[in-house]
């Protein structure tokens, strides 16, 4: 028995070294948010980007696991689905896209993107505006208590295709599982 402890125990410590960096980026990471309860708010889930970036293609990243997640891009005759990494540092979400294959026998390039999260005065702000004006009536609300999640991230896309310009947008969170 005692043998097997012996084993056991330089086996298990060794897991643990290897195994603890890897949940220290998990799909729970927090992101500091200003105004925003202390210890930040989560990022997690998927995003609709707000607007076409290239041409009339939309987009959506998914965080996943461990600082990996998928995005997608659609538009006319176009859909791809691939890869992303991505990692928090302070108040910033930074996200490395993966070259990936798209159908009809073309690519989505390899870029960049850094994403922040919008305070919550400015949250708070929009929420007002909507309401007076009335776009904000019947839309249904759910409060999740001690879970704070980032509902808006303001980001910026800088593409590795030479020439093509950076693009500035918001990403909103939508409803959907991140695949891993």
């Amino acid at each position: 028995m005692t043998r097997i402890l012996q084993l056991l125990g330089p086996m298990l410590a060794c897991f643990l070294m290897l195994a603890g960096p890897s949940f220290a980026q998990d799909q729970a990471a927090r992101v500091v948010v200003p105004g925003a309860p202390p210890g930040g708010a989560y990022v997690d889930g998927c995003y609709r980007v707000d607007r076409p970036l290239y041409g009339p293609y939309r987009i959506r990243l998914c965080f996943g696991n461990r600082g990996q997640g998928t995005y997608a891009v659609q538009g006319p005759q176009l859909t791809c689905e691939g890869r992303l990494t991505w990692r928090v540092a302070g108040d910033t979400v930074n996200l490395s896209l993966r070259r990936t294959s798209c159908n009809l026998g073309r690519a989505w390039a390899a870029a960049e993107v850094t994403c922040r999260p919008r305070g919550l005065v400015s949250v708070l702000l929009d929420e007002l505006i909507r309401e007076i004006t009335g776009q904000g009536s019947g839309r249904p609300r759910v409060v999740v208590p001690d879970r704070p999640t980032v509902g808006r991230l303001t980001c910026t896309y800088y593409p590795t295709v030479a020439g093509a310009p950076i693009r500035p947008f918001f990403a909103n969170r939508i409803l959907q599982e991140p695949r891993s």
